[in-house]
């Protein structure tokens, strides 16, 4: 008798038949193999791949090594992103202060390459739509990504601040925008690691808790940008143009390539 069989009378009262264990349970028994909260097959060989890619996993002990050595400075800093994160008037103290924005930009460099490892591992851009695919090809696809924004917003920024008499404004305005993508980063890291220890291993689930975050965090800093050209008196279509140009034109074309 074969294993998952069950013994059956036939017709014949002196003749036994075999029958599925299935059938003998009415064809209702759970499948093993969807468990709930599994990663599906093409999940799973990119965690693996991820795993074994020597360039992937020397970044992340370089990350791991810097923030150490910076945790000193992170501590120092923290009161003053938190600052920035509830009132307007610290935006414009940690500009006027050079050692907190020097502390500040270098602190989020580092959140720079933070956001690409985690963004890469869960896949959170839309890159596969184009062809990439792999854990390294991700990962450099991310740093581009991040790359284009930055050069994109830093050129705008600079056209913007050189024809307007509030140069103090756009440049608190761009100092925001680290400050904010910083804790961004900060938000992201807990957000991923608690859904880590909670079991969860769905990618779609932790990329979309990313999201939401980075959406949130965004519209808190976007509402503060208007607060800081308030309080510098600017011209109300200079600070419609440069939101148009800066934030919402750039924020509709990510969202939409997410969501297409």
């Amino acid at each position: 008798m074969q294993h998952g069989q069950v013994i059956t009378e036939s017709a014949y009262p002196d003749t036994l038949q075999y029958g599925s264990v299935q059938d003998a349970w009415g064809g209702k028994l759970h499948d093993g193999n969807a468990v709930q909260g599994s990663i599906d097959e093409s999940e799973r060989l990119y965690t693996a791949e991820w795993r074994d890619s020597a360039p992937i996993q020397a970044t992340i002990m370089a990350v791991v090594l810097i923030l150490l050595f910076s945790v000193r400075k992170i501590i120092s800093i923290m009161p003053s992103l938190l600052g920035a994160f509830i009132r307007v008037k610290e935006n414009f103290n940690i500009e006027d202060s050079l050692r907190l924005r020097r502390n500040r930009n270098q602190i989020t460099a580092m959140s720079a390459i933070s956001i690409t490892l985690i963004y890469a591992r869960y896949k959170v851009l839309p890159l596969g739509s184009i062809g990439i695919d792999g854990p390294l090809q991700t990962f450099a696809g991310t740093i581009a990504f991040f790359l284009i924004l930055w050069g994109y917003r830093y050129a705008a920024c600079m056209l913007f601040s050189r024809f307007s008499p509030k140069d103090r404004a756009y440049r608190t305005a761009k100092g925001a925008s680290y400050t904010y993508f910083t804790i961004t980063v900060a938000l992201s890291c807990v957000t991923a690691f608690l859904l880590f220890i909670s079991g969860t291993r769905d990618m779609e689930s932790i990329r979309t808790a990313l999201l939401i975050t980075a959406a949130v965090i965004y519209s808190v800093y976007l509402v503060r940008e208007i607060q800081i050209f308030i309080h510098s008196a600017c011209p109300a279509y200079i600070v419609f143009l440069y939101l148009c140009s800066l934030e919402l034109l750039p924020a509709a074309a990510i969202v939409a390539c997410i969501l297409l």
